[in-house]
Parts: C-alpha cells; sequence; structure tokens
C-alpha cells in the first residue's frame, strides 16, 4: 500500500503493509497530497535489520540509536529505523507477534524518522503543540505530561484557533519564523474539555479525541514559544532568560537528542530562542487548572501581540 499524505506542509509518501500504513496516517493526520515533490519517503518493510555490528552510541527516550557516515539507525522496542538524507525505513521482525507493541513502535519510529529527516537549518519539526490569535501563533513544548494538550485545550475553548496539539512543522521564511500544525486529531485530558466534547480513547491516560475540524491548517508567524511545566501553587507565568532558552528547548525535539540530532537542530533551535519565551506553570488545582492555564495565556498574548 502506498499513502502521499500532507503532514503540516510536509509532504511524505508512505509505503508498507496497510495495517503498518494506518498507524502513520493516525500519528499524521489523513490529509492527502497529489502532484507535489515528497519531503520524505518512509518504507515499513517485514525482515531482519542489519544494524551496526558494535554496541549503540547512545541509548536516549528508551531507543538504542548508531549514527555515522550520514546515517542515524534506531531500535525501539525491537523495531528499528534507518534514516539516511529523506529516506526512512522501519522493519519490524517478521516473526512479531504483539501487535500493540508493533503498532506503538511504528509510531514512535515515525516521529522519530521523519523529525530527523527533514531537519535542517531552514526548518524542523517540533514535538509540541500550536495555536494562534490574531493571526500570531504560540508554540508549545515540555516534556510529556507537563501539560502541552491541556494548554491546547484552554487555548481552543477560549478564543484562540488550535494548529496543532502534537507536531508543528517550523519554519525559517526570510527573517520570519512561521508555525503550522500536523492535522491529527487532538487528544487532549478527559477533564479539560465539557463532558460529552470529543470521544474517549481507550488508553490509561483518560484522553479524550476531538474532531480533526477544530484545527486549522493556516501557516503563521511565530509571536513567541511556551514552555509548559506545572507550579505547586496557583500557576504562574516567566520568562526566560536569554542564555537559557535554547537548553529549555530541547524539550522540543522531536528526536532523542544525540549528538547528529543536536547539530542539526541547532540553527532552528537557536532562531526559536531569538523569540520571547515564557514557562507557564499550571495551577496544582486541578478544577481551577484549564481556567488558570487560558489567563496566563491571555496575559503572554499580550507580552508578545498574539
Amino acid at each position: 500500500m502506498s499513502v502521499l499524505l500532507n503532514a503540516g506542509g510536509l509532504v511524505v509518501e508512505i509505503d508498507g503493509a496497510s495495517e503498518h500504513v494506518e498507524v502513520v496516517r493516525e500519528r499524521l493526520g489523513s490529509i492527502r497530497a497529489a502532484g507535489v515533490e515528497r519531503d520524505v519517503r518512509l518504507s515499513i518493510e517485514t525482515g531482519s535489520a542489519h544494524l551496526p555490528d558494535r554496541e549503540a552510541d547512545a541509548t536516549a527516550a528508551d531507543a538504542d540509536l548508531w549514527w555515522g557516515d550520514e546515517r542515524l539507525e534506531l531500535t525501539w522496542c525491537g523495531v528499528a529505523a534507518r534514516i539516511e538524507a529523506s529516506t526512512v525505513v522501519i522493519t519490524v521482525p517478521a516473526d512479531r507477534a504483539d501487535e500493540a507493541e508493533t503498532y506503538d513502535a511504528i509510531d514512535r519510529l515515525t516521529q522519530y524518522g521523519i523529525a530527523a529527516a527533514v531537519v535542517g537549518p531552514q526548518r524542523a519539526l517540533v514535538h509540541g503543540a500550536a495555536f494562534a490569535r490574531c493571526d500570531r501563533a504560540l508554540v508549545v513544548v515540555g516534556s510529556s505530561g507537563a501539560g502541552k494538550s491541556t494548554l491546547a485545550a484552554a487555548a481552543w475553548q477560549h478564543g484562540w484557533s488550535l494548529l496543532g496539539d502534537d507536531l508543528v512543522v517550523t519554519r525559517r521564511q526570510g527573517e520570519e519564523l512561521t508555525a503550522r500544525g500536523v492535522l491529527r486529531p487532538p487528544l487532549v485530558p478527559d477533564g479539560s474539555v465539557p463532558a460529552g466534547t470529543g470521544t474517549p480513547v481507550p488508553d490509561d491516560r483518560a484522553r479524550r479525541r476531538l474532531s480533526p475540524d477544530v484545527l486549522s491548517s493556516a501557516e503563521l508567524p511565530v509571536a513567541g514559544i511556551v514552555v509548559a511545566d506545572h507550579d505547586g501553587g496557583p500557576g504562574r507565568v516567566d520568562e526566560i532568560a536569554a542564555a537559557d532558552r535554547v537548553p529549555a528547548l530541547l524539550h522540543g525535539l522531536a528526536v532523542p537528542p544525540v549528538p547528529p540530532v543536536l547539530a542539526a537542530h541547532l540553527p532552528m533551535l537557536a532562531a526559536l530562542g531569538g523569540l520571547p519565551v515564557h514557562r507557564l506553570g499550571h495551577s496544582a488545582d486541578p478544577d481551577d487548572r484549564v481556567e488558570r492555564a487560558a489567563e496566563l495565556l491571555d496575559g503572554i498574548g499580550r507580552r508578545v501581540g498574539a
């Protein structure tokens, strides 16, 4: 099966068994592309991966990684990926029986592989959310569980246009940085939206899936960056000093931060760090968290002109 998808303006050609392609479609959304040059070719094969005959160069984000000769290779839960230039090959062992674990691995390696394949001085795939007001966007990054999706839900319910809640493509357009979301249906915490909104997701994170219709496909200038975090009190916002911004933005990498990945991302990280960067700590009170997040976002928006 072969599919050509538009993922936040990145054209990804996917080849593989239908059930594996569907996993990728869920990660990247289902917006088809046609008649355009691809940015990435992603193949999902069944067989034996030929990994380097040495210990992994690093282990990060539960993945083993090797690099060299303009190639990045990694394994996650027994499934392997190889990235060379704009080509990503994911190899699933032929005797693999656990479908759920296989699908999780394909999902994770799809993100890692595409992020590594497309990064350059002019663009990067960011693991984060983005929303906009007054035709200017805020990009939100943070570690897993930091509250990115809670912020996206709060923004959506308080007048912001939602670009994406999981993956965002950032680009340098001349002197301007822009953001465009990957249009997969947003997944938000169950308590962050009114009862009955969206559909429950059968996982252990108590999330709800919103309709993809809530998303905007616009590519908009980025006014600032928000680093999501938690506060022990009522919630707060602090501006991050210029010297500390790039380290804070490492949470936005969509691929493990090993040396070749960091080197490739530095131009975009530096450009993003040149914008206003604020840390938003969520309220410790779960009953007040969404409303308080919306208030804090409004304050950041006023500061940066969004």
